[in-house]
């Protein structure tokens, strides 16, 4: 049987990226655990750096997190967006509505943002 060996180091580096795409977002890692369907603890790990997360995971996460996937797994400078902290936070609420108060939220979204969306 085939062993697999992480680089503990690239465990780490993904670990961190992914805390601080969190911590930009405005998440705990109870908010991120629930919206990537894990425990806690799992996510807890992953940004440790003690266990790698699956590409599925990791997709999920940046999907939540309203980041590229890349931006996870590679070194690179992040680019300046609009406030993600309020965006993503938003979405995070906006996903957990029923379809009436989705429809309702949208209206008034749309009747703030005027002209400008």
């Amino acid at each position: 049987m085939p062993t697999h060996r992480h680089d503990p180091d690239l465990l780490v580096a993904i670990g961190q990226r992914l805390r601080a795409a969190r911590e930009a977002a405005g998440m705990t890692q109870a908010d991120l655990a629930e919206a990537i369907r894990i425990e806690p603890e799992t996510l807890s790990r992953y940004e440790a750096g003690a266990r790698g997360p699956s590409i599925t995971v990791l997709a999920t996460a940046a999907r939540a997190l309203n980041v590229r996937l890349s931006s996870l797994v590679e070194d690179e400078e992040p680019k300046e967006r609009r406030p993600r902290k309020e965006i993503a936070r938003v979405v995070y609420v906006l996903e957990r509505l029923d379809d009436h108060d989705l429809v309702v939220a949208v209206r008034v979204v749309e009747a703030i943002a005027g002209d400008r969306g």
